[in-house]
């Protein structure tokens, strides 16, 4: 079976409810104090990621764009976490989370599209390693499809957070009208 961006075989991740955060280290994402687990797997893995292309050869302009994606990626990964992680309102950002990290949600296809490009850039042992230097392993057919998909799940991460920012804002003005209404009484 091919990636969705397709640029190889594809690889199987678990889509259970359980996700590995650290060797040997699994959360249940749908339990409340960890629901920020999935947001910080992707994290991890976008981190090894820019780690990698940092270290590749060859292809400069693809892999300066491709570390700068990623990071920007992370820049939103890192304020939905934080977002979530600083909310008062629980349930309603664990739904959120729940629905974005779906396999076939933004969460869940970085997770395989990251996934992908790592065992790519991975270095690699003995023989394999010399020659895998020598090239980057993705042709510009490929980084396209692989930046437009980063593109996609950063604009619907973005709206996912403006939308519950906006969500938060109408309930803290309704919050505002009753307490100014109570003061008036």
């Amino acid at each position: 079976m091919c990636c969705p961006v397709g640029c190889g075989p594809m690889l199987t991740i678990p889509t259970d409810t359980t996700l590995l955060i650290a060797p040997n280290l699994f959360i249940d994402v749908m339990d409340p104090l960890s629901i920020t687990g999935s947001i910080i797997a992707v994290l991890q893995l976008s981190s090894k990621v820019v780690e990698y292309v940092t270290s590749a050869t060859g292809a400069t302009k693809e892999r300066k764009r491709l570390r700068a994606e990623v990071r920007a990626c992370e820049s939103i990964l890192q304020r939905l976490k934080d977002e979530a992680d600083d909310s008062e309102e629980g349930e309603a950002w664990s739904e959120t989370i729940r629905a974005l990290e779906d396999p076939s949600a933004p969460l869940g296809r970085l997770r395989v599209l990251f996934g992908i490009v790592k065992a790519k850039l991975q270095p690699k042992e003995g023989a394999k390693k010399a020659l895998a230097s020598l090239k980057w392993p993705f042709n510009e057919k490929e980084m396209e499809k692989i930046f437009g998909a980063i593109e996609r799940e950063k604009s619907l991460l973005q709206l996912a957070s403006d939308n519950h920012l906006g969500s938060w804002c109408r309930r803290s003005k309704r919050v505002r009208v009753r307490i100014i209404g109570s003061l008036k009484s």
